[in-house]
This record gives C-alpha cells, sequence and structure tokens, in this order.
C-alpha cells in the first residue's frame, strides 16, 4: 500500500465481528492499516470512552461522529448531539491524547432511511448542536 500511497483505515462496527476496541486494535495490526475511531460503536456496549480512545486513537487517521440511542444489538445511531455523548469529553480525550485530524460527522443509515429525512435540515442541526465543541 505504501508504493500506491494508500491508507487503509478499518473501523470497529458494533452489529459485526470486529466490534469491540481490542479486536480492532488487534486487526490493525495484523494488516499495517490505520483506524477509523468512532465512538457510537463502542457505546453500543456501555464502553468506557476515555478507555475506548486510549486503545485506538493511537492508529486512528479520522474520527466519525454520531450518537447512540440503547444498547447492542438493538441499538440505534442518531445524528451527534440527539443521544447521550458527550462531545466536550470527546474533543477533550481526543486533544490529550494527541489526535489532530478530521472530526467528520457520519450520518448514520439509521437516521437517512427515515421517511422525510432532508440532509440540509439535518446539517443545520447537526451544526447547532456540535459547532460550540467542535468549530
Amino acid at each position: 500500500m505504501e508504493e500506491l500511497k494508500v491508507t487503509l483505515a478499518l473501523k470497529a462496527d458494533s452489529m459485526k465481528a470486529v466490534n469491540l476496541p481490542e479486536r480492532v486494535a488487534w486487526q490493525v495490526n495484523q494488516v499495517k492499516s490505520k483506524l477509523v475511531y468512532d465512538y457510537s460503536h463502542y457505546a453500543a456496549f456501555g464502553l468506557d470512552m476515555r478507555q475506548t480512545m486510549e486503545l485506538v486513537v493511537p492508529y486512528t487517521v479520522f474520527v466519525h461522529i454520531k450518537d447512540t440511542l440503547g444498547r447492542s444489538p438493538t441499538q440505534r445511531f442518531v445524528l451527534p448531539g440527539d443521544g447521550p455523548v458527550d462531545f466536550n469529553a470527546y474533543k477533550k480525550n481526543l486533544i490529550e491524547l494527541g489526535y489532530r485530524g478530521p472530526v467528520v460527522v457520519e450520518v448514520s443509515t439509521h437516521v437517512f432511511n427515515q421517511p422525510g429525512y432532508d440532509p440540509v435540515k439535518a446539517a443545520e442541526h447537526v451544526w447547532e448542536k456540535v459547532s460550540p465543541v467542535f468549530a
């Protein structure tokens, strides 16, 4: 991949086999890749944000943010700020752990597959919720 100048970034998914920080950290070492950090998938298991970040952020090339309602396997992903995730702590932890890359909003299929979904309204809603933290 180095000769192609491609970065392979893997992501844990609470609904798949590689769903926990320990599993994705193991996987990154097996295939010499980087990671995407997305706390929402760990929140679905009730895992501590800081502990998951300590395992995953050292390998992270970008961060997805969204929120999670409920617990695995029946959790539902929602827009950032529409659930219990503390994005002030999220940002603080990222900074303390040395992360300096992009933070990208992820709009889950749980959101955009809803009848009446409006991407412009969703973007405005997310901006209102998280820009005080990340802007």
